[in-house]
């Protein structure tokens, strides 16, 4: 039986054009990766299937993470995406996860400090000026709205800046975890220190055998 994980929220394919590699060299065991998305980025998830094959599929249908088909199962990950939901909402998010019987993770590269928040204010901007000429497919309204006008770095820093804001911290995970009913999973919740300025935080919940 070949491992599904299926990707909530999954916008372009996150960091699966990097992470998916990474694991098929750490494991013998063959890893499949189903994109989905309330709201489905058709060519970007065209361009990450080209990019990693076989091993990586995408979901044309609109599908909400608060209720996942029965018939689309696997590990499910939400990557940077969680803070965009209210606390009602992600609670939702997990225990349909819970209900389903399906492992769930989710990962925040943002928190709500100090540092991280020094950080976006100080690279988004100067990655928006960087980075703006090399996004395909280019656009001259890109180069106009970053260099001339800058509005795009200054949306780039307002989500950044909201981002920080808005990720939940340890205790509020935990907290989300602890409100719901009765069940057999196995949580695991912490951060783990990256080479950026921010840790990573993360939740992982899984039914014990």
């Amino acid at each position: 039986m070949t491992p599904q994980n299926e990707r909530l929220r999954s916008g372009g394919g996150g960091p699966w054009p990097s992470l998916l590699p990474e694991l098929k060299a750490k494991t013998a065991t063959e890893i499949n990766v189903l994109l989905t998305d309330k709201f489905p980025n058709a060519k970007a998830f065209d361009r990450t299937k080209q990019l990693l094959g076989s091993n990586i599929d995408c979901q044309s249908n609109s599908i909400s993470a608060f209720d996942v088909p029965a018939e689309t199962q696997g590990f499910r990950t939400i990557f940077t995406g969680f803070h965009h939901f209210r606390p009602q909402d992600g609670r939702k998010i997990i225990e349909d996860a819970v209900r389903k019987n399906e492992g769930i993770g989710i990962f925040e590269f943002t928190a709500r400090s100090l540092l991280p928040i020094i950080f976006v204010f100080v690279m988004s901007p100067i990655g928006a000026l960087l980075l703006a000429p090399f996004v395909r497919p280019f656009r001259w309204s890109r180069v106009l709205l970053t260099y001339v006008i800058p509005i795009l770095p200054l949306c780039t820093l307002f989500d950044g800046f909201v981002s920080c804001l808005r990720t939940y911290s340890k205790e509020e995970l935990q907290a989300l975890v602890d409100s719901l009913p009765d069940n057999n999973y196995c949580w695991e919740i912490g951060e783990i220190k990256t080479r950026k300025v921010q840790p990573l935080t993360y939740l992982i919940g899984y039914p014990q055998v």
